[in-house]
């Protein structure tokens, strides 16, 4: 895998809105935290219209993120908000002036297909808050830790639980990959047989009920493409009913996979509040420290 550069002081920062139209007071003040850091912040032309719920129509959203995309100076691209959207053009972008000049993606929910676009382009991207985050006090902290970790490589360290001891082995390592568990669904059939292979896949939902998720645990591991995953680590599940269902998503998803592939859960990454950031494309390590398990993206070289 390839990391875009680290970000400076100066760096140039890209806002685009390829889902749902954020809130333009939301939209605004975080972009003006950025500016408080010393960034340098642009726009997408259409990051502020509106067509329904989209920010936007299709062919606007495209030209914004093929903009941001192409851009010859910028170091990450930011999306507004999440919600959905991105995959109904996802198909048409032009990745070749990605290539030429490296970014950080960064944004989740929907933004989750375009992420497994730029890991399948072998670079890494940011799981992480969003613009409209960054003018919410609560995401204080996960803004933080997002900065301090593009900006001053510091490392990502979470708490994780072990709900099945007996299957694990001291240390699981490996690429961190996956996300919205929807959107996975959406977009497996599209992914290499080997896509997983070896990696750490990382699931998380928000608003869908215990039966649903089953059902798409289900269709995802009838395509037999985490065959050979090292292993699974759950996110926040979020807003997300059991509606008398019988099992956890930990539960549905252990009887799925092979005996011998280890599951975490709990990691503070997701729909959540406050929605941690996650290196996507990017090595970890979940070793146990005691009773407790830690999970590390440690602070590597970055060059594009």
């Amino acid at each position: 895998m390839h990391y875009p550069v680290s970000l400076r002081p100066d760096s140039l920062i890209l806002v685009v809105s390829p889902s749902y139209q954020p809130d333009l007071k939301e939209l605004e003040a975080g972009m003006e935290s950025f500016r408080r850091m010393g960034f340098r912040i642009e726009a997408g032309p259409n990051s502020a219209k509106s067509w329904g719920k989209f920010a936007g129509s299709d062919e606007e959203r495209l030209q914004d993120l093929q903009w941001a995309l192409d851009h010859p100076e910028a170091d990450m691209i930011i999306c507004s908000r999440g919600g959905y959207g991105s995959g109904r053009f996802a198909r048409n972008l032009d990745f070749s002036g990605f290539l030429a000049k490296p970014k950080w993606l960064t944004g989740f929910s929907d933004i989750t297909l375009l992420h497994l676009r730029v890991q399948e382009l072998g670079f890494a991207s940011m799981h992480g808050p969003m613009v409209v985050h960054h003018a919410r006090l609560p995401e204080l902290p996960a803004c933080m830790k997002q900065n301090d970790f593009l900006m001053r490589r510091s490392s990502l360290k979470y708490q994780l639980s072990n709900p099945f001891p007996e299957t694990q082995a001291e240390e699981l390592s490996g690429i961190v990959v996956g996300g919205n568990l929807s959107l996975l669904c959406y977009i497996i059939q599209e992914l290499d047989v080997h896509f997983f292979d070896g990696c750490i896949v990382f699931i998380e939902e928000v608003g869908e009920t215990y039966h649903k998720i089953d059902r798409m645990l289900d269709m995802l591991f009838r395509t037999g493409k985490f065959r050979k995953a090292a292993g699974f680590v759950l996110g926040s599940f979020s807003e997300c009913a059991a509606d008398s269902f019988p099992m956890k998503p930990v539960d549905m998803l252990r009887e799925k996979i092979h005996p011998e592939q280890p599951v975490f859960c709990d990691l503070p990454c997701g729909h959540q509040s406050p929605a941690f950031p996650l290196a996507l494309g990017y090595p970890a390590v979940i070793s146990q420290a005691g009773d407790s398990w830690l999970f590390k993206q440690v602070n590597l070289p970055l060059t594009s």
